[in-house]
């Protein structure tokens, strides 16, 4: 019997921007702070607008594309507030900032008089860019670099865990022993 420490391997995400996105495979719950999970975003805004480009080069049209960047973008949403600690703050997200769904999208534009490829060109520039407000100090054209991978909080375990408390500094990185 093999003696050492086992690690289990972290949960699959329920949603997979990071394959898609060239994003790190973060574990649920540890990125720590506003920031961290926002640079996260923000880097896969800026590949999901490459990718953009390379559909476009593809001769995909506006509406396949408007569908695949609509579907990142609530893909890209979903993950990032399961990676992030403050589960209060991920649950508040998720309650007042919903996903929509392409079909609303496609109905809100029409509603303001796009229709077309028209519209599926502003679901894609929606969708490959976040709000001003939200973004804070950080610029979404030169977001600051990702974090590291670190090991997931326990929150994401047994019931009768505590939820830590809110540590001013991230865990150290796992290194290529496991620790």
């Amino acid at each position: 019997m093999n003696n050492t420490a086992h690690i289990d391997p972290p949960r699959p995400p329920l949603y997979d921007p990071a394959t898609a996105l060239k994003l790190p495979n973060y574990n649920l719950g540890s990125l720590n702070g506003l920031p961290q999970t926002r640079t996260a975003y923000l880097h896969g805004e800026l590949e999901m607008r490459r990718l953009n480009t390379t559909l476009i080069a593809e001769g995909l049209s506006a509406e396949a594309r408007a569908r695949k960047m609509c579907y990142l973008r609530n893909t890209l949403r979903s993950w990032t507030r399961d990676l992030m600690h403050n589960r209060g703050d991920a649950e508040y997200l998720t309650r007042y900032e919903q996903n929509s769904s392409f079909d609303r999208l496609v109905a809100r534009h029409e509603a303001e008089g796009r229709t077309g490829e028209a519209a599926y060109e502003a679901i894609i520039e929606s969708s490959t860019k976040s709000r001003p407000a939200m973004n804070g100090e950080i610029d979404p054209n030169n977001p600051p670099p990702l974090s590291p991978v670190w090991p997931a909080f326990p929150i994401w375990g047994q019931a009768t865990l505590k939820k830590p408390s809110s540590p001013t500094k991230p865990p150290p990185p796992v290194g290529d022993n496991g620790f």
